[in-house]
């Protein structure tokens, strides 16, 4: 019913090169490996006979020579490229549950906590900098690592009941909430938080044969950017979450 753990790896991700097509030759400069330590310790317990899943985990990274998003000055301008973050740590926890609080309810929740730094890094001063004889070097040491929410929270609750002899129905609900994030030198990638909204409703066999479920998802129809980076060769992408949408499903099984 309950069970500890601890736990010590590394690992290494490759390094490489731009595989986009280069307007300069600076942005053919191989970035090196990365390499990180992991420590994390956590619990894993099955509770109140067994209607409740909680997990807690609490974890540290160190980075080495981290892979980030710099920018590459050259003869056609500043534009982005990879390099290795000397130094960088990581600190976070994660909880979740999934509780069965009585017949045909079920609810779950899960959140995760993230503290990022930047421990030692000379990185480009885009603004200061100029081909081919003028590149600038800053400290960029406590700054955030780039795509790195602090807080990230998500829930459903579910409730399931028998209409007739052989016929299910259910209602679900579920919010997900995401804390803003840094573009760590590139302000351009930083995203804001947001917070998505989602709803069923559905009637299905007992056999779980078919299924027809009404649904829409960000109900409250909000404006977001799950993600923003630099492309290969200069422009800034940044990704729309879907607005609201909603829509019936039919399911059959042979």
């Amino acid at each position: 019913d309950l069970l500890g753990y601890a736990a010590i790896s590394t690992g290494f991700k490759s390094g490489g090169f731009n595989g986009a097509n280069s307007n300069a030759q600076t942005q053919l400069i191989p970035y090196s490996e990365e390499e990180l330590t992991s420590y994390e310790i956590g619990v894993k317990s099955t509770l109140l006979d067994g209607s409740m899943q909680l997990n807690a985990a609490a974890f540290y990274y160190d980075y080495q020579d981290k892979q980030e998003q710099d920018i590459a000055v050259t003869l056609v301008g500043n534009i982005s490229g990879l390099t290795n973050v000397d130094e960088s740590e990581v600190m976070g926890a994660e909880f979740e549950m999934r509780w069965l609080p009585a017949d045909g309810w079920n609810v779950d929740l899960g959140v995760a906590w993230l503290d990022t730094e930047v421990t030692k890094w000379e990185a480009v001063d885009g603004a200061a900098s100029s081909w081919p004889n003028n590149i600038v070097y800053y400290d960029a040491s406590g700054a955030e690592l780039a795509m790195s929410p602090e807080w990230q929270v998500n829930s459903t609750v579910s409730y399931e009941w028998s209409v007739m002899e052989g016929l299910l129905m259910s209602v679900a609900g579920d919010i997900s909430y995401k804390d803003d994030t840094s573009g760590l030198v590139l302000p351009e990638d930083a995203t804001e938080d947001y917070t998505v909204m989602n709803a069923r409703i559905s009637l299905r066999s007992e056999d779980e044969q078919w299924r027809g479920t009404l649904w829409s998802n960000n109900i409250a129809d909000e404006d977001y950017f799950p993600a923003a980076f630099q492309g290969g060769n200069g422009p800034y992408v940044r990704l729309m979450g879907m607005p609201r949408t909603y829509g019936v499903t039919l399911d059959y099984r042979f």
